[in-house]
């Protein structure tokens, strides 16, 4: 296949599909034409064969031909023959083996598993979750009452994690078995091993099969070697079609390069909104790969492939600090949480042995990737940062959102305390029962890691896939900030169950990087007003928030200065939210005449009053409180999401203040300018439509310097950027009056 060929097809799929964001999907419209351009691409691929990559993209692609058109018999016999040639090239023992039908009766289990999940077990779940809520909604319900109510659900959701890992191996496993009697007997032992979430007893029937093959001690010294390696990763392949034939892996997920290219910007421009997101193997992305033929492509930094079909002491070398370093997808931590699948089961101990011996060596190496390992989540997974990305959202990602920001950091702490336990609930039962955490504690932990889990079910089970976003009711805001997608988790989830679980996993990120944080578990976790007012502050929950903070008043409790500092700002943060900035202020004063230790409180105070007294016009206070807050943020070291999302509002502030009241409007230019600076080269909250904001910000001060051709092309470039971005209502008509205006002035 010519490179020409292929870019040309992906330009005809481009030309059927509509942009979504950053991406473009397919117009219903046209989708037997897209099945059409699919199905010559499969084609296409095909002819690269014996290449392994290449066939396994011609299956996907021929599969998503077949999604858009499942009666079409011409993509039907395209299947049928790209199953047949795989065998032939592999030299399977079974030439006959019809590898469609055999992805039926899988497809039956699978559905089976979910059958039994969503009509059996989920139903036990969601009886003892309203017996909780109803217990919640008593007048006068007790904190025991509570208590044995979650317990149940605890219990439910933990028998239920179980089922679920458990179906799930099994169908693996009959696929494995499967393809050992379809390619022929084994030139040795060998043994199929599960990773992540199955590993971890947190799977779901929707997700993908993280897994490595491991061979025979020895086999590496056989002159057959080559021949060996060659058997298990044909072996890999057919097990690839065989769940492809599912109809649920995602044409991204194989990293067409002309397509899906994702070391290249703007290479990744195809959205599959047809393919239903479900079993299938790790994506083909250079930091996925984890599946038996491993990371396949070089990288312009990884100029090696990764293959994880190994023998037992080759696939423990991956767990070395230096090559772990060196491959840079987190593959060493991974291969360190396993569960056995088929084959050889003393083969998958001696593995599981040489595991531990190896964490039990280099502790210094080790606890330094764990520590840069806690840093990347903490950056990626913040509930902070994650909380504030709703506001003017449209959707909300669960996995990342309700799910990833609790269990990586437990699983953290599992790695500091040297459990072997790799299940978040067990985790927990080892703290609890090396007196680590108390009672309390665990019950807390246990808790929200089965909401964690529930959440993502529910998710699942309404989009019948591995679909991780709830949309908003809303297709437009009116205003930057409107989101309704904090009410819609609460909807969702419930709001004392939502303030749980973010209260819990706030808790745990603060705590995760101090030294004595093992020592002190319980005291870290212990339940905090701060931590719970930071929480009811960033869900929208204003009013609850300030009848807690009035209940503090005049019931007060024990609390450290440091806590009460921070309750003292959410309070009038919370003020400021509601519009009642004098209010705001007034809270606010409490700290003029006190020293603040806490860099990030600090700032965050400064900000607040600089917003407050701009809305009550006192420019000239606003612009000295903001010049005060721009020093200290330039000169503090924060995490660089808060600093910079701080340095952002500050900046944009002190334009406004600019421009509207000294008419200093070349100058407000200059600090929107500098304020767009940061917006681009950094992550903060809603980037996008802040960054359009500041792009209509610049127009109108260049229109009130009477510079309209400057105005006019300011607001045009914006105007393009908020239809890409669904921005909000307010700026689109903002924008568009300021050419309005513009024109009319040129004319």
């Amino acid at each position: 296949m010519s490179a020409e060929s292929e870019l040309e097809l992906a330009k005809e799929l481009k030309s059927v599909c509509c942009r979504v964001a950053l991406q473009y999907k397919e117009r219903t419209e046209s989708l037997p034409e897209s099945a059409r351009i699919l199905g010559q691409l499969s084609s296409n691929y095909m002819q690269k064969s014996p290449d392994k990559v290449s066939l396994i993209r011609s299956a996907t692609l021929i599969n998503a031909a077949i999604v858009r058109q499942p009666s079409n018999k011409e993509y039907i016999d395209q299947r049928n023959k790209l199953c047949c040639h795989v065998l032939e090239t592999a030299g399977a023992a079974k030439l006959d083996a019809d590898l469609v039908a055999f992805s039926k009766q899988v497809a039956s289990k699978i559905e089976e598993m979910r059958k039994q999940v969503y009509t059996e077990t989920i139903l036990e779940i969601n009886e003892a979750e309203r017996q909780n809520i109803m217990c919640e909604l008593k007048s006068d319900v007790t904190i025991e009452e509570i208590i044995k109510a979650e317990k149940t659900e605890i219990e439910k959701t933990r028998l239920q994690q179980d089922l679920i890992s458990r179906n799930y191996a099994e169908v693996m496993k009959f696929v494995s078995t499967y393809c050992e009697h379809t390619v022929g007997d084994s030139p040795c032992q060998y043994s199929v091993v599960g990773l992540g979430s199955l590993a971890r007893k947190e799977i779901t029937p929707y997700s993908d099969f993280e897994h490595v093959i491991l061979l025979e001690e020895g086999s590496q010294n056989r002159d057959d070697y080559e021949k060996i390696l060659e058997h298990f990763r044909w072996f890999s392949v057919i097990f690839q079609l065989v769940v492809i034939n599912l109809g649920e892996t995602i044409i991204p997920a194989v990293a067409i390069p002309s397509l899906n290219d994702f070391s290249t910007p703007g290479g990744d421009w195809f959205f599959d909104a047809y393919t239903k997101r479900g079993v299938s193997f790790d994506g083909m992305m250079w930091h996925a790969c984890k599946m038996p033929l491993g990371r396949m492509q070089k990288t312009s930094t990884k100029k090696w492939t990764t293959e994880l079909i190994k023998p037992v002491s080759e696939m423990l070398n991956y767990l070395d600090p230096e090559t772990d370093i060196k491959n840079g997808y987190n593959l060493g931590d991974i291969l360190t949480r396993t569960c056995f699948i088929a084959g050889s089961r003393p083969m998958f101990d001696q593995f599981a042995a040489g595991v531990r011996d190896s964490l039990s060596n280099n502790q210094v190496a080790r606890r330094e990737i764990l520590n840069r390992q806690i840093d990347f989540d903490l950056k990626r997974f913040s509930v902070v940062h994650n909380l504030l990305d709703l506001y003017g959202a449209y959707c909300a990602n669960i996995k990342r959102t309700l799910y990833r920001t609790l269990t990586l950091f437990i699983s953290a702490l599992g790695r500091l305390a040297k459990c072997d336990s790799y299940s978040c609930f067990e985790i927990v039962d080892d703290f609890k029962n090396r007196n680590l955490i108390n009672d309390n504690t665990a019950h807390r932990l246990h808790y929200v890691i089965a909401l964690a889990c529930q959440i993502r079910l529910k998710v699942y089970r309404q989009h019948g896939s591995q679909t991780d976003f709830v949309l908003s009711d809303i297709q437009q805001y009116q205003h930057i900030l409107d989101s309704d997608m904090p009410l819609q988790l609460a909807k969702m989830v419930g709001e004392k169950r939502m303030l749980d679980y973010f209260t819990v996993a706030c808790d745990l990120q603060t705590a995760i990087k101090c030294p004595d944080i093992l020592e002190r578990l319980d005291h870290y976790l212990k339940p905090r007003l701060s931590t719970r007012f930071r929480v009811l502050r960033f869900v929208n929950i204003y009013d609850q928030l300030l009848c807690e903070w009035d209940e503090f008043l005049r019931h007060p409790r024990d609390v450290a200065l440091e806590e009460h500092m921070w309750m003292r700002f959410y309070v009038a943060g919370a003020h400021r939210r509601n519009e009642k900035y004098d209010t705001g202020l007034t809270v606010l004063e409490w700290f003029d005449d006190r020293e603040i230790s806490d860099p990030s409180l600090r700032a965050n105070v400064l900000v607040t009053k600089q917003k407050c007294l701009y809305f009550v016009g006192k420019h000239d206070e606003a612009l000295d409180v903001g010049a005060r807050a721009q020093a200290l943020l330039e000169d503090v070291d924060l995490v660089p999401a808060e600093k910079y999302d701080l340095l952002c509002h500050s900046l944009s502030f002190h334009a406004s203040c600019l421009s509207e009241e000294k008419q200093q409007h070349m100058k407000a230019i200059e600090v929107f300018k500098k304020e767009r600076l940061y917006l681009r080269d950094h992550e903060v909250v809603a980037k996008a439509p802040r960054e359009a904001v500041c792009l209509v910000n610049i127009s109108e001060c260049y229109m009130k310097a009477d510079l309209y051709e400057k105005a006019t092309n300011r607001a045009e470039k914006a105007l393009g950027f908020l239809f890409r971005i669904n921005g909000p209502a307010d700026v689109i008509n903002q924008c568009r009056q300021v050419v309005e205006i513009c024109r009319a002035k040129m004319q």
